[in-house]
């Protein structure tokens, strides 16, 4: 029989790791935007073609 208490545990656990996959989300969209900034950098002191705003890395 599955008491209050399993259920508030299991629910804790749910929120744990959907907080750490955020957080994991967030961590590489951080890496990856600095990645970006590095590409374009690379290219700017390389003389090479510049993207516009809108193009994505």
């Amino acid at each position: 029989m599955t008491t209050d208490q399993d259920v508030t545990e299991a629910q804790r656990t749910a929120q744990v790791a959907l907080f750490k996959r955020i957080e994991d989300m967030a961590e590489r969209a951080t890496n990856a935007v600095s990645l970006g900034y590095v590409a374009r950098a690379y290219r700017s002191a390389a003389g090479g073609p510049q993207p516009s705003h809108d193009d994505a890395d």
